[in-house]
């Protein structure tokens, strides 16, 4: 029988005539050697194919998991940018506040000064008295 049609014949037709399930069944030594050979050839080829499984599988995982890595990284860098603005506005804010105190302190210096000014006037140049 050729390889072809030992191909065509499930497993348990081969398995008999190999002496697997019923040793003894098959006596001619020639067709034991090829279900045996065509056995091997099924379970190798069952072997390649659950390797590629198992690769395609690790493939898969590998990059779903460089996929969720990038997104968690982008998500990270957008919370850090957005964080980086309210930090930024934030800092403007104080410099404006900051900003506005000088100012304020500055009139206030020169209110104080003004107040000293005037009561040094009226020290030296007594004013006369409102009139009411």
């Amino acid at each position: 029988m050729s390889p072809e049609e030992w191909a065509k014949r499930d497993r348990a037709y081969v398995e008999s005539q190999a002496g697997v399930i019923a040793p003894g069944v098959a006596t001619n030594p020639e067709l034991i050697g090829e279900a045996k050979a065509e056995l091997v050839r099924r379970d190798h080829a069952y072997a390649v194919e659950q390797e590629q499984d198992r690769r395609h599988y690790e493939d898969d995982r590998a990059a779903k998991r460089r996929e969720h890595e990038e997104q968690l990284m982008r998500r990270q860098m957008e919370h850090a940018s957005k964080l980086s603005q309210e930090q930024l506005a934030t800092a403007r804010s104080a410099r404006n506040a900051a900003r506005w105190a000088a100012g304020a302190a500055a009139l206030a210096a020169f209110g104080a000064l003004i107040q000293a000014v005037i009561a040094a006037l009226q020290r030296w140049l007594p004013l006369p008295p409102p009139h009411g």
